[in-house]
């Protein structure tokens, strides 16, 4: 018979002399009728990254300056402390000198080693009081600042939660367009009624300081309005008014 034949080979595979052929292995070709990868069922991860990078850069799109509150406070809190701090060491350093010169000014020195000694310890109080009072009004600036950004914010979540739709709501999700100068006027009035009444002011003085506080937001506010529509989170009053203008111009268009 034929050595190769069904009845011989399995004669010759059962004494050991032949061994069964082994499985063709699955060979990926690129193409519409190829065979589909073992590794389809896993999630594409890089899918979800760019995902969560798109959600991201929205997000901060929708903050003020582009910046989410746990960072922009601290931020704006710390500049806020810096210039603070500049303008309290110079005006402590000159303070602390003019004291010194004051406390010293019955006693003089009468020589040049004198001289050099009051010099120098006069230079000693004077960095010694700039410090001190940099310090002190840096922290100062750096909380009322926070003060103000916080009311600001927490403005802006209170509309963001008013106007949202049921569903955004229940989902955590806040209201487009609700951050806008009105938020920051109205948080610059009670940061100047709770700084008046902190500093004791009569009703005058707290009138100024309250006018002085709008004249600063309203700027500030509408500087930030314009950034926003830049980055294409106009706020309602400007989605109103080219809603406005775009409706009226298709009508006179229709006529």
């Amino acid at each position: 018979m034929w050595p190769f034949s069904s009845k011989n080979g399995d004669e010759r595979r059962e004494r050991g002399h032949l061994r069964a052929p082994a499985a063709p292995a699955e060979v990926n070709i690129p193409g519409s009728w190829a065979q589909p990868s073992t590794h389809a069922d896993e999630p594409d991860t890089d899918l979800a990254a760019d995902i969560d990078e798109t959600l991201q850069t929205v997000t901060l799109q929708r903050q003020r300056l582009g910046l989410h509150p746990v960072l922009r406070i601290p931020l704006i809190g710390a500049i806020s402390f810096f210039a603070g701090f500049g303008l309290g060491s110079a005006h402590g350093s000159t303070t602390a000198a003019l004291r010194y010169r004051a406390e010293n000014a019955h006693r003089p020195p009468t020589s040049r080693t004198g001289w050099y000694l009051y010099g120098k310890s006069r230079n000693y109080h004077a960095i010694i009081g700039g410090v001190t009072e940099g310090v002190k009004n840096g922290g100062r600036y750096a909380a009322w600042t926070t003060l103000f950004l916080a009311i600001e914010d927490g403005l802006d979540r209170a509309r963001g939660k008013v106007f949202a739709s049921r569903q955004d709501r229940e989902e955590g999700k806040l209201a487009r367009g609700q951050r806008d100068f009105l938020n920051t006027v109205s948080a610059a009035v009670a940061f100047s009624g709770l700084y008046g009444w902190k500093h004791g002011f009569d009703r005058w003085s707290a009138q100024r300081m309250t006018r002085s506080a709008v004249r600063f937001a309203v700027p500030y506010g509408l500087a930030q309005d314009a950034l926003a529509s830049l980055r294409g989170d106009r706020p309602w009053y400007v989605d109103w008014v080219m809603g406005r203008t775009v409706g009226r111009h298709e009508v006179e268009q229709a006529i």
